[in-house]
């Protein structure tokens, strides 16, 4: 690679990261990718390095110059970052990854996102995706949203929906999703509330309410309806056979 202007290694003397000045285009599974090298920082574009690398050379992301529809195992998406597994696949990709700051708020961000449908097993879900994980085989693990919006799914115990996102079996089915704060569910006939809302809010990877690959409910968490003594309220986490 040339126009590099900052280098970063290990210490076993491996490149871990660069930054460049000038274009330079590299060869990944998502086609042909130009990493950022454009010294004009806007408002939401970040200070950080173009490209990060495993310890065997293999590229572990790269930060675009721009945002850039690229190839993916679920068709072509825009990217802004993108990481990937040591074989070289693609990993998570975030269409937009812009600066979040006093000047640049997540509802700014928000504006620039894209509605699109993302194909798991035999669905399509309408979303716009803040992150999209897959697995090394190219299906998708989890899917995480911007919380302006929400996605809904129907399973055996009623409609669940999210401003979080979802998680996935490699075969398609739900693994997990994070409830919105107006979720009900019925469990042996009992009304259950699956809310749980100390979750990270950062992605959508292992979300509280889970399901078996046949669809029956693993665990959640959800409200104890007790007062605790500082006025709150109390969650716990309930497992299910």
């Amino acid at each position: 690679m040339k126009n590099i202007i900052h280098e970063e290694f290990d210490q076993k003397g491996n490149l871990v990261a660069c930054m460049f000045d000038h274009e330079e285009i590299i060869r990944t599974s998502c086609g042909d990718l130009i990493p950022s090298h454009d010294s004009d920082y806007s408002i939401r574009k970040r200070y950080r390095n173009a490209c990060e690398f495993y310890e065997n050379g293999v590229i572990s992301n790269i930060y675009l110059n721009d945002r850039t529809l690229v190839d993916t195992p679920i068709g072509k998406m825009d990217a802004e970052l993108i990481t990937f597994y040591e074989d070289g696949s693609i990993k998570r990709l975030f269409p937009l990854y812009g600066k979040l700051s006093a000047f640049w708020g997540e509802d700014d961000e928000f504006t620039l996102s894209r509605e699109v449908e993302i194909p798991v097993a035999d669905k399509k879900i309408k979303c716009h995706p803040r992150c999209i994980f897959f697995y090394p085989s190219g299906k998708v693990k989890s899917i995480t949203i911007w919380p302006q919006t929400t996605i809904s799914f129907m399973t055996r115990y009623g409609e669940v929906k999210t401003n979080l996102g979802a998680s996935f079996y490699e075969s398609g089915e739900l693994e997990s999703i994070e409830p919105s704060a107006d979720t009900v569910v019925f469990i042996n006939e009992k009304k259950i509330i699956p809310f749980y809302p100390f979750s990270s809010r950062i992605h959508a990877d292992n979300c509280s309410l889970r399901f078996y690959k046949n669809g029956s409910i693993q665990a959640l968490k959800a409200k104890t309806f007790k007062t605790l003594n500082n006025g709150g309220e109390d969650y716990e986490k309930r497992d299910f056979a």
